[in-house]
């Protein structure tokens, strides 16, 4: 015997709210509009005898996917598309800054704190070489994970930006 979850149709309609708000172009209002859209379509399929998953999964259909509304809404919104570009481009330049300075500034660090206990200056040279390289390959480690998307934490901080 087979069990069957039952359809819920808020949730169902959240989900499709959240998979079309990650798109930059879509404001909340419009977001707004479109669910009272989807509602309304809802309602008319399920007074022709529609089942509530049947006539979301049409009424969803009829509306399109995100890719097909993100460009007519970006005709609409073209100030959020280019401040969500801006956004990415000023992120980069500080993970571009902070990628290059930062495996400097531990480095000279280490070379200082080194410098009050050690007296060996090739021994300081290696330190502070070595921690710079350390840093280096964290932070490329870092950008690869971010880049490939499995850094859950950033990915959680810049979608609530």
């Amino acid at each position: 015997m087979e069990t069957t979850n039952p359809f819920d149709l808020n949730l169902a309609i959240q989900q499709w709210r959240e998979n079309l708000a990650q798109s930059p172009t879509l404001r909340r209002e419009n977001l707004d509009e479109l669910e009272a859209h989807l509602r309304d379509s809802i309602a008319s399929f399920q007074s022709r005898g529609l089942s509530e998953d049947e006539a979301f999964y049409i009424a969803a259909k009829r509306l399109g996917r995100v890719e097909l509304l993100s460009p007519e809404f970006s005709k609409v919104n073209p100030a959020a598309v280019w401040r969500q570009r801006a956004l990415w481009m000023c992120a980069g330049m500080l993970v571009l800054v902070a990628g290059t300075e930062w495996p400097r500034v531990f480095g000279r660090l280490v070379l200082y704190l080194g410098g009050l206990n050690v007296a060996n200056g090739l021994l300081l040279g290696y330190l502070g070489v070595g921690a710079e390289c350390i840093m280096a390959i964290v932070f490329g480690w870092l950008f690869h994970r971010a880049a490939n998307g499995r850094l859950d934490f950033a990915q959680t901080v810049v979608s609530r930006r």
